[in-house]
């Protein structure tokens, strides 16, 4: 299992994510590849520092990018 997170700094911040992932999930057992998983983080000028992130691929959308 492959875990992406997807550091953006508000809920829903790419309203299409999680679909586009499915997607990708869906096409990808037709070729018996990895398994995938994905996490919306919330990052704020208030927990930026503080935030734990578990996952092997953390992409950053936003005003972190």
């Amino acid at each position: 299992m492959i875990r992406f997170a997807l550091a953006v700094p508000c809920n829903n911040f790419i309203k299409d994510a999680f679909d586009i992932f499915n997607q990708h999930n869906e096409l990808s057992k037709d070729y018996s590849l990895e398994d995938y998983s994905m996490e919306e983080v919330i990052i704020t000028n208030e927990n930026i520092g503080s935030k734990k992130i578990e996952a092997d691929v953390i992409i950053t959308r936003g005003l972190w990018a």
